[in-house]
């Protein structure tokens, strides 16, 4: 008797493409400029030219928390309030505002481009124990990258006993990070009230950047929309590039930098041709006073508001085609971060 069970195929993944992500109709999207893509090889020399020189130090701090705090669901927003604490109460005013930029002693309001920004995926997503380690990263960028030492001090010794405070961390070693004549990056411990040397996003060599295959990871919500736009946040490549670029623009501009400027135009006609070939991203609403916003003005005799919220994004996604000429700027930017809202623990990506 024959044998008639249906035979099945099994399916090579060489034999059929990947399904690509549907994009949402109603996504954020940016305009590529006419035009041919630049060269990569003159693109990425024109970006290192842009970034060097600029004044970057990057710190990586651990401690302990007194008993149990409650840093809530934004740690990165309850660490900014602590770290301000500590340089307001210790440095002088002209240091605390080199340092973490114009601000309110006390208080954490605005300041989407400050010259901080706290990483706070050392920490994990895990609770906080009590007593337990806390791990954070520190970048510092400008007029507040030269006061480095005066933060380091700050933390180490700080006034008024706060760091014995409950619910406070209590700081106990500051490593800064430096980079050989490669660019091969090394942790060092830092010196209170001696500045730590500048770190060369032009010539460092982490994280390794494929040039054919990259994946982007929001270790923490990212803001991609721009004030007043319209639309779903969605991982196009065009879209993060043409972000990427401004932030590093804006913040090198506020930094007055001589250098060059990026070439925003170019970058996003290299961006074009990328791909997205896995999206593992969803988003996340983040209050708008965290991005940077200024909290709205209102009649106290009625209700409040509605809190406003800034969509943003969260995960990762993977894309394909070439990064040769993009890779000085998304090593740059998986050290600086990207958007607004940086020094309360947001727009912290990575890039490999």
């Amino acid at each position: 008797m024959a044998d008639d069970t249906p035979r099945t195929h099994t399916w090579r993944r060489r034999e059929q493409a990947p399904p690509e992500p549907e994009a949402p109709a109603g996504r954020i999207t940016v305009d590529v400029p006419p035009g041919d893509a630049p060269d990569p090889a003159v693109l990425a020399d024109r970006v290192r030219a842009a970034l060097a020189g600029w004044p970057v130090v990057i710190l990586r701090a651990v401690g302990t928390l007194n008993g149990k705090g409650r840093p809530g669901a934004w740690k990165g927003n309850w660490l900014r309030s602590q770290i301000g604490e500590l340089v307001d109460r210790t440095l002088s005013r002209d240091a605390a505002h080199a340092v973490l930029g114009a601000h309110q002693p006390g208080r954490v309001v605005g300041g989407a481009w400050a010259p901080i920004a706290i990483r706070t995926s050392p920490l994990g997503d895990e609770r906080i124990a009590p007593n337990g380690t806390v791990r954070i990263e520190i970048v510092l960028h400008g007029r507040a990258a030269h006061a480095s030492g005066e933060l380091v001090y700050a933390l180490l010794n700080p006034a008024g006993g706060l760091a014995d405070e409950p619910g406070f961390v209590r700081w106990n070693t500051v490593q800064h990070l430096l980079c050989d004549e490669d660019g091969d990056p090394r942790w060092k411990k830092a010196q209170p009230s001696v500045a730590a040397p500048l770190v060369p996003l032009d010539r460092i060599t982490e994280p390794n950047v494929r040039s054919r295959r990259v994946m982007v990871t929001f270790q923490s919500p990212t803001a991609i929309a721009r004030r007043g736009e319209d639309g779903e946040p969605w991982p196009e490549f065009t879209v993060l590039t043409d972000r990427i670029g401004r932030t590093l623009s804006t913040l090198l501009k506020r930094s007055k930098h001589a250098g060059p400027r990026l070439p925003d135009d170019d970058l996003v006609r290299a961006a074009a041709g990328a791909r997205l070939v896995a999206n593992h991203t969803r988003i996340i609403q983040v209050p708008a006073h965290l991005v940077g916003s200024e909290p709205p003005r209102f009649d106290r005799r009625g209700p409040p508001p509605p809190d406003e919220r800034v969509a943003s994004l969260l995960g990762s996604a993977t894309f394909s085609g070439d990064f040769t000429g993009l890779q000085p700027l998304l090593r740059a930017a998986s050290w600086i971060g990207m958007g607004p809202g940086r020094q309360n623990g947001l727009g912290e990506i990575n890039v490999r």
